[in-house]
């Protein structure tokens, strides 16, 4: 299979532009939080919802605030301690800007909205 030389030099710069525009837009699903250390340990993976706010819960580890709370694999968390979470920067502010040990989740689970009691000092 012959590949021309304008192709081969084409095709890194598309994928660089994409990873780096990935990586700084409000609907990134997975970015770098430049306050991981200001904020509480949740002891879950989550990820943008990109057709809609929330960010979705993909894995809560065990033993966790969140596996205490019982937030669970497929919960989208709309709210913390009454602020909207649209994408992963508000989740971010959320909760590197609140320093109570206890907040409230707001979730949809199966398309019902529940909220969820998370303790902080359960590390």
């Amino acid at each position: 299979m012959h590949h021309s030389t304008s192709a081969r030099r084409l095709l890194p710069t598309l994928f660089s532009s994409q990873i780096a525009h990935a990586d700084t837009s409000d609907k990134a699903p997975f970015a770098e939080d430049p306050n991981a250390e200001q904020r509480p340990y949740l002891g879950c993976s989550l990820r943008s919802m990109l057709d809609k706010a929330g960010m979705m819960v993909l894995l809560v580890n065990t033993e966790s605030p969140a596996w205490h709370a019982g937030l669970k694999v497929g919960d989208i968390i709309i709210e913390i301690d009454g602020v909207k979470i649209n994408n992963i920067k508000d989740y971010y502010v959320a909760m590197a800007s609140n320093k109570k040990q206890t907040r409230i989740f707001k979730v949809i689970r199966s398309g019902d909205e529940r909220a969820y009691e998370v303790n902080f000092s359960n590390k």
